[in-house]
């Protein structure tokens, strides 16, 4: 986009392979995006789009690897094209790796179509933070407990509980409490 880099700059694009394991099926190579920025200032109010050719269904996205997962980024997908928009500070220097995927689990939740936070909502279902109920259903207006709530920011935040390898809103509420996050006791709470 321009304007967004305020000098000269170098984009450098490398294809690879990888062979790290992912219940994701793959459906592209990774593209490495390195930009040399001198200056390393940026607008960061505007954005960079990256684009695939893609002809799959909507269950395929753009995902940016962080350490060893890959995290969805909110795809679009039209005319035979899977675009994202980025923001320049998110290319790390030593560049950033982005693949696209197809996520075989996802399912398309019926009552998220025209609801204002409709991309909010599959971009959490897609990284792993909330899930749909079973019905196919979202149920987007619904109000959520506290204990709802702090399973959330445990899952945005990467909350580790010993011996736990799902956080249950007990958990999540007693984590919340003994780290300083809420006061109260359990009790209180629920």
């Amino acid at each position: 986009v321009q304007g967004t880099y305020y000098n000269p700059i170098t984009v450098r694009i490398e294809a690879f392979e990888d062979i790290i394991p992912t219940e994701l099926i793959k459906a592209s190579k990774i593209y490495r995006i390195n930009i040399a920025n001198k200056s390393k200032e940026a607008d960061n109010d505007k954005y960079l789009k990256i684009s695939f050719e893609y002809y799959g269904e909507g269950n395929g996205g753009i995902y940016k690897q962080v350490g060893d997962k890959w995290f969805y980024i909110p795809s679009k997908i039209e005319d035979g094209y899977i675009t994202a928009f980025i923001k320049p500070n998110s290319i790390k220097e030593g560049g950033s790796a982005y693949r696209v995927f197809v996520d075989k689990n996802y399912k398309i939740l019926f009552d998220i179509r025209s609801h204002w936070a409709k991309d909010e909502i599959i971009t959490y279902i897609k990284r792993g933070i909330v899930t749909g109920y079973n019905d196919r259903s979202f149920r987007p207006d619904r109000d959520i407990t506290k204990g709802e709530f702090f399973v959330i920011l445990g899952r945005v935040y990467n909350w580790h509980l010993p011996n736990s390898n799902t956080l249950t809103i007990e958990d999540a509420i007693k984590y919340a409490i003994s780290n300083g996050y809420i006061e109260g006791s359990y009790k209180d709470i629920v």
